[in-house]
């Protein structure tokens, strides 16, 4: 396989990251590791986060907004869970 076809078939399955029962400050650590390693090769990803009490949500999706890396986050809209958001780089 050529070096660019590889890398066109990993832009076709975007990575994605479970931070399932993570705190905030480690679900950051582990975004800050995993972005700079996604853009090499991904227009984007999604990170899930599960239900709960929320925290985990708004803590990564503020993170996620404020990121240089990160283009857009694409939530759904109110109403509708899903349990992750994906990002465009």
């Amino acid at each position: 396989m050529k070096p660019l076809d590889y890398i066109s078939k990993m832009r076709r399955s975007n990575p994605e990251v479970d931070l399932h029962g993570k705190r905030v400050q480690e679900a950051i650590d582990i975004l800050d590791v995993k972005i700079p390693e996604w853009l090499v090769a991904f227009d984007s990803a999604k990170i899930m986060y599960g239900h709960g009490t929320g925290q985990l949500k708004t803590g990564v999706v503020k993170y996620l907004r404020k990121h240089p890396s990160v283009r857009e986050v694409l939530e759904t809209p109110e109403g509708i869970r899903r349990g992750y958001v994906e990002i465009l780089f």
